[in-house]
């Protein structure tokens, strides 16, 4: 074979191809190193967060956009290995996000965890001009196009009926209808607007008594007003139909609610408007109710936080004082430790003075704590009392119908978490009031066992008891229920109550099985309700409760 000569010209030629060859070796490189990270990549991860802070309409986690979450991920929390609520993400920042529970079997707390599983954007495997410049095109386009409202709430339709299949045909069917919207960050600012309503009916097979019609309608309208929360801005402002957080022992309120906020930490306001009758859909238009108060909140859930409200509330019937009095509550948390207390003190002024003898009364308190010594054991203790108070449409009552006593309660709770997915829990309750014969004692012993089959499995032992003036007796029931995936849940309980009546001595028993359920549906649909099947000694029938919904 003819070899042909090296010439310079050839040699020059070589060197020309051997240089461009070595110029697409960097992108050649990159190309198979990004190729392989997406496929690595197509692979779900698991992000795993913590519940920081709960507030009364959304929970909170610690991570946001930069673990990868997104608006409209689902997140599952878990406790002792099982699942025991479900989250939809509402809002996310880079380092935390807002979500609302979509189903839940336990209630959530602070420093639960949560998993979401998430699809990694290849997009930021580019090179990394390439990832700025299209973070800047993606940070401007939702600049350009943010939401008109961050839109959260439900819509229910509900059907209970009640078989009585006694003689005594007390045959009830109640249809209702819910619906509850959440428009938060309206326009993109802190304005927010917020219903939450029910219509409902209850239908009797005959009327019970004169004051107990055979068909009624029954709807309430518990929250209707358009705000402004902004702790930032020096005045914030709710109008409406408002129950403030701050305020929940001044109840309802048809009218308005300004507030200043002096600082991040101080803040002060005033109230005014109609007396709310919540559980109706009108208004007590000759009561008028107005006040004052000043709330100081100081830390934040991570670490140390308290908040406090003093508040000056008055009510009138045209010129005539219904009630005046001040209310206070403040709470303290910790990592271990949560106290809440609430109290009540009225001002009696005109008849009110006559009727109580006193300038000043004393009308309730309420003190909770709850401490956790260890992951293994918890225990809370609370208090309560109220008294009766005097106001415009009880001013004529006699004092033997009118009562004045105090009534004290007390609570003891006890959580001990045991080995191999067990925990046991137990609670006791003082109830006494100062003209009672005998004091009301109620008990309750409880055994708990995760994964007791298989995985997600749960079973419940409960014995209840109680004695007071009347009766005494116990309850003894077995509860189990199953988790599935995509948000199914099923229960099946079974107890008694055996109770002995006082006043002759008559030995009595009732008994029970129930069968509850809650299904996903396609999207956001669900459908859940119940089936409980009751005999014994003073009621034989059924109960069955269905409801479909839509959560958005």
């Amino acid at each position: 074979m003819k070899v042909r000569p090296v010439t310079p010209v050839i040699q020059r030629e070589r060197q020309m191809m051997t240089k461009k060859a070595l110029q697409y070796i960097p992108f050649y490189l990159i190309f198979l190193i990004s190729g392989a990270l997406t496929l690595h990549a197509q692979e779900k991860q698991i992000v795993s967060c913590k519940i920081s802070y709960i507030s009364k309409d959304n929970v909170y986690v610690d991570k946001g956009k930069n673990a990868g979450l997104t608006v409209g991920d689902t997140l599952i929390v878990k406790r002792d290995g099982e699942n025991i609520a479900s989250l939809k993400i509402l809002y996310t920042a880079n380092h935390s996000s807002s979500c609302e529970i979509v189903n839940f079997k336990e209630n959530v707390r602070v420093g639960d965890v949560a998993e979401c599983k998430i699809l990694p954007d290849t997009k930021n495997l580019a090179l990394p001009s390439v990832v700025a410049a299209k973070e800047e095109a993606i940070n401007q386009k939702k600049k350009t196009s943010k939401p008109f409202a961050r839109i959260s709430g439900g819509l229910s339709l509900q059907w209970f009926h009640f078989e009585d299949q006694s003689e005594n045909n007390l045959h009830f069917d109640q249809p209702t209808l819910r619906f509850d919207l959440k428009a938060k960050e309206l326009w993109g600012k802190k304005y927010n607007f917020i219903i939450k309503m029910r219509l409902r009916k209850n239908q009797r097979a005959r009327s019970y008594s004169k004051n107990i019609p055979e068909a009624e309608w029954r709807n309430r309208i518990y929250t209707f007003y358009f705000s402004y929360e902004d702790i930032n801005s020096p005045i914030n402002f709710r109008i409406g139909r408002i129950l403030s957080p701050n305020l929940r022992g001044v109840g309802y309120l048809d009218g308005g609610q300004i507030q200043h906020n002096i600082n991040r930490d101080l803040s002060w306001g005033i109230y005014g408007g109609l007396q709310s009758s919540w559980q109706f859909e009108t208004t007590q238009d000759s009561l008028h109710k107005y006040g004052a108060y000043i709330s100081y909140t100081r830390g934040n859930s991570g670490s140390n936080k308290f908040s406090g409200t003093l508040a000056y509330n008055a009510m009138y019937h045209g010129s005539t004082v219904s009630r005046q009095n001040f209310y206070l509550q403040s709470n303290f948390s910790s990592n271990n430790l949560y106290i809440f207390q609430s109290m009540e003190v009225d001002v009696n002024t005109s008849w009110r003075r006559e009727k109580e003898a006193r300038d000043i009364s004393f009308t309730s308190f309420y003190l909770s704590a709850k401490y956790k010594f260890s992951k293994t054991l918890r225990t809370g203790l609370s208090y309560d009392n109220r008294k009766n108070f005097y106001r415009y449409e009880t001013r004529e009552m006699t004092e033997d119908l009118f009562d004045l006593a105090f009534r004290h309660g007390l609570n003891a709770d006890l959580l001990l978490a045991l080995p191999k997915d067990y925990s046991t829990s137990l609670r006791i309750g003082i109830k006494k009031r100062e003209d009672d014969s005998e004091t009301t004692y109620i008990g309750r012993l409880t055994l708990k066992k995760n994964n007791i089959f298989y995985k997600y499995w749960k079973l419940n032992l409960n014995i209840n008891g109680y004695t007071n003036y009347y009766t005494e007796g116990w309850i003894p029931s077995i509860y189990i229920s199953k988790q599935f995936t995509a948000g199914h849940y099923l229960s099946l309980s079974s107890g008694m109550n055996n109770y002995i009546v006082k006043l002759d001595g008559q030995n009595r028993d009732r008994y029970w099985i129930r069968l509850n359920g809650h299904f996903q549906l396609f999207g956001n649909m669900y459908l859940s309700g119940f089936y409980s099947q009751e005999w014994g000694d003073d009621f034989v029938g059924y109960r069955v409760l269905a409801e479909i919904g839509y959560r958005f």
